[in-house]
């Protein structure tokens, strides 16, 4: 007879791997959006001075929508404008501090120690909860991740029954006598396995003590994954209408404001002072670093309305 642990081993492995894979998604995904990934991207600056006019005369952007291979512009200054500060190289950083108020990389806060308060700095600020009541399309984050967490873990039954369905199609002769080339369940890990797979989901591919293997092949051949892209699409959804909210709360603070190219967090172009006093709703939940400047990260520089 098998031993336990190996058993439960083989059929709950692949479920294991879909769920860190999802929660490791999930986590990068608000991740997407974390700081310190974010402090670590390309330069996205320069465009967005250019199509507020906050920072004087600057090389004219190409329309929104269009991509581009040339370097990052050059900002220039105008004879009453502060400079901005940007990163160097990898701004990146193993902590994240607390500065007045606001979750902050250390690199920020080095280049406010670095420079006086006739200075802007290129902040990167992006937020790190997602609200799982949030609807899109008639249905809510927290609907739509449970699709795809469903599909994962049917794909998941689909392969595990490769490996358990010659077995389980006995039922419970399984661990009442075993089969009849000697392999017998504990009765325990019997039940624990048919409550994993659902009984309802067993009996499309075991009927009559036959287990269908050509049905579950041909199923896995033709699986549809369309619920992690959904889910995808609604996340980004929320993120787009978080971040323009914010947008619009910190552009009414005379901070000047701009949301990144990719959609995915807000670049801040306020001085020291502006920073400190800035106010954000749940402000606990953003982080914010230091634009890099020539960043060989990427050359994607056009920045959303």
């Amino acid at each position: 007879m098998k031993n336990y642990k190996e058993m439960a081993d083989s059929v709950f492995q692949r479920s294991n791997e879909i769920i860190a894979e999802n929660k490791s998604k999930r986590k990068n995904l608000i991740g997407i959006i974390s700081a310190i990934s974010c402090v670590c991207l390309v330069a996205l600056i320069g465009f967005g001075g250019v199509k507020s006019g906050l920072f004087g005369n600057v090389v004219p952007s190409e329309k929104p929508g269009q991509s581009t291979v040339t370097p990052p512009p050059t900002i220039q200054q105008g004879p009453n404008d502060y400079p901005i500060v940007f990163g160097e190289g990898n701004t990146v950083d193993s902590a994240i501090i607390d500065w007045n108020g606001k979750k902050i990389d250390i690199s920020l806060q080095t280049a406010f120690l670095s420079y006086d308060e006739k200075h802007r700095f290129a902040i990167t600020a992006s937020y790190n909860y997602i609200d799982s009541q949030f609807v899109f399309n008639g249905k809510t984050l927290g609907e739509y991740e449970s699709d795809m967490l469903e599909e994962k873990n049917t794909l998941g039954k689909l392969w595990g029954l490769l490996k358990d369905g010659d077995y389980l199609r006995y039922g419970e002769s399984l661990y009442q006598t075993g089969t009849p080339d000697g392999e017998k369940w504990d009765k325990d890990f019997y039940d624990k396995t048919v409550a994993s797979y659902g009984k309802e989901f067993l009996a499309r591919y075991i009927v009559n003590g036959e287990f269908l293997r050509d049905k579950v092949n041909s199923d896995i051949e033709n699986y549809q994954m369309n619920a992690e892209a959904e889910y995808e699409e609604a996340l980004q959804a929320y993120t787009t209408e978080m971040l323009k909210t914010a947008k619009h709360k910190i552009v009414g603070q005379n901070v000047a404001c701009e949301i990144s190219s990719n959609g995915n967090y807000l670049i801040l172009y306020p001085t020291e002072e502006q920073f400190a006093s800035l106010s954000f709703e749940n402000s606990t939940e953003w982080f914010f670093g230091l634009e890099v400047k020539n960043s060989d990260a990427g050359q994607d520089l056009i920045v959303t309305e």
